[in-house]
Parts: structure tokens; C-alpha cells; sequence
């Protein structure tokens, strides 16, 4: 911002010396155009200053949308995140006692599956694992 007051000043103190008095005017003029508020107290009314306005505006406009892109993108990939986590909890709770009724043999069938398709961890396959077999210990004690 302040590269582009100093050359809007070079331009345009010239044309308008009633507008850009001092460096102090372009500095505003460079704050206000860049951060895409623009009063239009001051406007550059040469070919090289409205360039310099030109390049400033795209480049305040990226400033403020690139990190609001960046943090809101994060929020919405949270917020994915446990909806998918919830959905796989509350099928995997329906499913728990489902893997009881079935064989040893088919339950651990199932979870392998499940595993294979990414639907639960390794961590949850071996306590799901666990707890069939010695579900079965039980029963046939």
C-alpha cells in the first residue's frame, strides 16, 4: 500500500495538486482503495494512476477473500467431518448388537469388511474383535 501511495502521488500530485496535496493523501487514497472501500474523495484521474488503482483493488480484494476462502473452507470441512463421524457412530451402534446374533465366524466377517471399506479403524476393529470373541468364550462356558 504504501508503494502504490508513493507512485499514485508521482502521477498524479501533478494533475491534481488540490486532491493529492501531500504524501499523506495518497497514503489515504491507497488504505481506501485497497481495502476495496474506495470513498472517491480522491480519484486518479491519469492513465498511470488508475493503473496503480486498478492493480490495488484486485490485490485488496484477494487480501480480505483468500483467508476468508481459507478459514471458512476449514469450518465447513469440520463440520463435514463430524456429521460423517456421527452418521458412522450411529450405524455402528444399530450394527453392534447385530455382530451378537450373528456367529463368531460372521461377525468378524463383517467387520473385516467394514474395515476394508474404510467404514471403521483399525482401533475399532480390534476392540469390536475382542469383544466378540470373548463374547463367545462366555457363551459356551
Amino acid at each position: 500500500m504504501i508503494f502504490s501511495a508513493f507512485a499514485v502521488f508521482s502521477f498524479e500530485h501533478a494533475a491534481q495538486p488540490e486532491k493529492f496535496r501531500n504524501l499523506f493523501d495518497a497514503v489515504w487514497w491507497s488504505f481506501q482503495t485497497g481495502s476495496t472501500v474506495g470513498y472517491g474523495d480522491i480519484v486518479p484521474i491519469t492513465v498511470p494512476g488508475r493503473l496503480a488503482a486498478m492493480i490495488l483493488s484486485i490485490l485488496g480484494i484477494a487480501s480480505f477473500s483468500i483467508p476468508t476462502t481459507i478459514i471458512s473452507t476449514g469450518f465447513i470441512q469440520k463440520n463435514r467431518m463430524y456429521k460423517i463421524v456421527a452418521e458412522i457412530e450411529n450405524q455402528f451402534k444399530g450394527m453392534k448388537e447385530h455382530f451378537y446374533e450373528l456367529s463368531p465366524v460372521e461377525s468378524i466377517g463383517r467387520l473385516v469388511t467394514l474395515l476394508e471399506q474404510k467404514n471403521i479403524t483399525e482401533e475399532e476393529y480390534e476392540t469390536l474383535k475382542t469383544a466378540i470373541i470373548e463374547k463367545s468364550d462366555v457363551d459356551k462356558n
